[in-house]
């Protein structure tokens, strides 16, 4: 997934796109919610202060509202 192309490119992903990444995550640095957030059209990232990549398991609530608030 990091080194092999996706088979599209960001910029042609046509649907709305939310990004949650944790500002303090090693594997996925803040750089790269920040590189798909400009990338993706109609993208929008909320970024967690403090949190790494396991986020999901404190801030799931946060997300769904988010999430469900969108739909």
């Amino acid at each position: 997934m990091l080194v092999r192309p996706w088979g599209f490119a960001l910029e042609e992903i046509g649907r709305p796109v939310h990004i949650w990444p944790g500002e303090d995550a090693v594997n996925d640095p803040l750089q790269c919610g920040q590189f798909l957030q400009d990338k993706i059209p109609n993208a929008q990232a909320t970024f967690f202060p403090g949190e790494g990549h396991f986020l999901i398991l404190r801030r799931w609530g946060d997300i769904l509202t988010q999430f469900v608030s969108k739909t």
